[in-house]
């Protein structure tokens, strides 16, 4: 399986699109009962690449990811809905020391096939 963490960001006219290089999840998936679905993900948050060796510089700084301090960020579920082709997925992300609640998804192509998250 191929898998992907990626962020963007939008200012003004301008976007800015980044990846986490190294990762590492747990995914378990029961089509039949999706209640019972978790998931469980830790970002290397040095991984960090947005394609400007500045501004990754920049982004693991004490600024923004403090990556001396908070080498990892993690996302573990507390509700997996499904909703037609799409998994609502909601869960804590813990970041920079942080725990805070948040909603995020996913879209199933079918199975065997490819899940685009949001």
């Amino acid at each position: 399986m191929r898998s992907s963490i990626s962020a963007f960001s939008i200012w003004a006219t301008s976007w800015l699109y980044g990846t986490f290089k190294d990762f590492d999840g747990t995914f378990t998936f029961d089509e039949k009962n999706p209640s019972a679905d978790k998931v469980n993900v830790t970002i290397n948050t040095n991984s960090v690449d947005t394609n400007h060796a500045e501004r990754d510089k920049h982004l693991r700084s004490a600024e923004f990811l403090n990556v001396a301090k908070f080498p990892q960020a993690t996302f573990t579920s507390t509700s997996v809905k499904k909703e037609g082709d799409e998994l609502d997925i909601t869960g804590n992300l813990t970041l920079n020391g942080v725990t805070k609640p948040v909603d995020a998804g996913s879209e199933a192509d079918g199975p065997g096939r490819r899940s685009v998250g949001r």
